[in-house]
């Protein structure tokens, strides 16, 4: 069976008794269209039917799973909870919460900056903390060898600390030890401030609420980020603060954490809804058709918005549904970059490919800010928006002058609407690429519980592989879809 079947019937297929009870992309292309039509103009059903069978867009993979299923499943990709309290009841509690969101099938993240240093003084107990990173352990172990989302995968976590806590430094090094923190992925909350003082080779305090504890040089820091970031892939860094400051939620909203991916920043109790655009299929005779790469990020977006007004919140959700319904945060992305390049007759990381790829993703954001405004003419703004604040955004601002006037007369339905997701799985079905990557190798043997199978890459002139790019192509290539989306880019750099 070829690996895009069993990844439908392992992943998206409506379950009955354990057994697939749909077989093939059209019946679930079709339910998914239909469920998220519902109520909506006539039109509408057969559009989504349209693009979902083409796979010209395909939603985000809870969405799949969840939307038209007949079970109580989250179709949310992404979810950041709040920092716990720093008590033994508020870890449990935070925990608690961390279970029951992946059970739903929803990545799940958290910045546990909030708890006290190792060895800090416990008075209720007469006692000493152990730590963040021992309660991260439990988090890591819940993740890893307890949640099965939706019985067919593990939970994806991410952990976050922020740059200037006293455990900073066991936090960066942790997964230098094997078996650590196996269940996560990790990341350091960079802040503008550490930047400056590693610019100007200065001394860096590490504290917790008002307590000082030490004072190491920022350049000491930054080397075991590095060091460790070459030794085990870990930790991430995030530029929180750069985050906020570039937000298009910067007048009501807190970005505290990423969901695992890092592709969406977000505030406490916030989700995302994702979903793809397949750039391949808008190459026509070795071009780039823009008109029809704007046409399906048009419909996307009424998609993925339908979506928030159709999901499922389940009880422990109902926090996270107010804030949706407030800024109602969409994250339209791509895959299959490194096809359509080829298709194009263009190499991966070259002038001429940074040059295209900032070209397709202009176009993207400008379509779907587009047509979030026209929804918000129809349908109303996000409840959050307020025009001079919203139009004050860093990004907003760098938006065309007549798109920020389309938004200063009609509003705009959707407070974020673009994300790059890395899309590895809903690649597969599509027979694509990943997000936008280029492709990892000619042959590339992928090993996971639905067996061994090969991918073969195009055989073209074009083709060059991860190992083949240089570190600054890589990040020129990242720059130029970074600039046209307004929440994060989910890339590998080899």
């Amino acid at each position: 069976m070829a690996l895009a079947d069993q990844v439908l019937l392992d992943r998206y297929a409506v379950k009955k008794n354990g057994k697939p009870a749909e077989t093939t992309w059209n019946e679930v292309a079709t339910r998914v269209a239909q469920a998220t039509a519902k109520d909506d103009e006539h039109w509408v059903a057969a559009a989504f039917n349209e693009m979902l069978q083409g796979m010209y867009f395909i939603p985000g993979g809870r969405i799949l799973a969840a939307m038209g299923a007949p079970y109580e499943i989250s179709p949310y990709n992404c979810r950041v909870i709040p920092s716990p309290h720093d008590s033994r009841q508020g870890i449990v509690a935070s925990l608690g919460l961390w279970i029951e969101h992946q059970a739903r099938g929803e990545g799940v993240g958290i910045n546990m900056s909030t708890l006290r240093p190792r060895g800090a003084r416990v008075r209720s107990v007469n006692g000493t903390s152990s730590g963040p990173l021992a309660w991260m352990e439990l988090f890591s172990v819940a993740t890893h060898r307890v949640v099965q989302q939706g019985g067919s995968r593990r939970g994806a976590a991410m952990l976050m600390l922020n740059d200037h806590h006293p455990d900073i430094m066991e936090f960066i090094r942790a997964k230098r030890q094997p078996g650590i923190l196996m269940g996560a992925n990790l990341s350091v909350a960079i802040s503008n401030k550490f930047m400056e003082a590693l610019h100007a080779d200065a001394l860096w305090d590490l504290h917790w609420d008002d307590s000082f504890f030490r004072t190491i040089p920022a350049r000491e820091l930054w080397k075991e980020i590095t060091d460790s970031a070459w030794r085990s892939g870990e930790p991430g860094v995030v530029f929180l603060e750069r985050c906020n400051q570039q937000s298009n939620s910067w007048y009501f909203e807190e970005l505290i954490a990423t969901n695992p991916c890092a592709e969406q920043p977000l505030g406490a109790n916030a989700v995302c809804l994702l979903g793809s655009v397949n750039l391949l299929k808008h190459v026509d005779n070795g071009k780039i058709n823009l008109p029809q790469l704007a046409q399906t990020v048009t419909l996307a977006t009424r998609f993925l918005d339908n979506v928030i007004d159709r999901a499922y919140y389940y009880p422990s959700a109902e926090e996270s549904e107010f804030i949706q319904q407030g800024l109602r945060r969409l994250g339209i992305g791509t895959m299959g970059l490194a096809d359509h390049l080829i298709a194009r007759g263009l190499r991966y990381g070259s002038p001429e490919a940074v040059t295209q790829t900032e070209g397709v993703f202009r176009q993207i954001k400008e379509a779907s800010y587009v047509s979030s405004s026209y929804l918000a003419q129809e349908r109303g703004a996000f409840p959050l928006f307020e025009r001079d604040k919203y139009l004050q955004g860093k990004f907003i601002q760098g938006l065309p002058r007549p798109v920020q006037t389309m938004i200063y007369e009609n509003g705009i339905r959707n407070c974020f609407l673009t994300s790059q997701a890395p899309t590895g799985t809903i690649a597969k079905l599509a027979g694509v690429w990943a997000g936008i990557e280029p492709y990892f190798d000619r042959r590339t043997v992928l090993t996971n519980r639905l067996g061994t199978h090969e991918v073969v890459a195009p055989d073209s002139p074009y083709l060059v592989v991860a190992n083949e790019v240089s570190p600054e192509e890589h990040i020129e290539m990242v720059a130029a879809v970074q600039r046209h989306v307004d929440a994060a880019v989910s890339k590998t750099i080899n």
